[in-house]
């Protein structure tokens, strides 16, 4: 289907979170599926590749859907992905940085 998805259970303070990970890898095809999961959530990833610059270009379409299509309070994560490629980066840490604090995102 393109799609992959992992549900993991973990406790935190005592509490019992429920993590629902959906890896779409940007296809538009699903967005339909992904828009209905972002109204109950309370956090979003949204992750992109340091070696393209065109997935880090996205990542703008990515937080306005999300911020469209969730609730006002939702969390949002941006994750650099493939860090291990330091010798391919094309995104640099200052650019996710600022992207980041413009959206009022955590980058990791």
């Amino acid at each position: 289907m393109g799609i992959e998805f992992a549900c993991r259970n973990i406790v935190l303070n005592s509490k019992v979170i429920k993590l629902q990970i959906w890896d779409t890898a940007g296809q538009e095809e699903f967005k339909a599926i992904t828009r209905s999961y972002y109204r109950s959530s309370a956090a979003a990833l949204v992750v992109f590749d340091i070696t393209r610059k065109e997935s880090f270009r996205n990542v703008a379409r990515w937080v306005e859907d999300v911020k469209n299509n969730s609730n006002r309070d939702v969390i949002l994560v941006l994750i650099g992905n493939k860090c291990d490629l330091i010798q391919e980066r094309m995104v640099s840490k200052e650019e996710a940085f600022k992207l980041a604090r413009d959206y009022d995102m955590l980058y990791v």
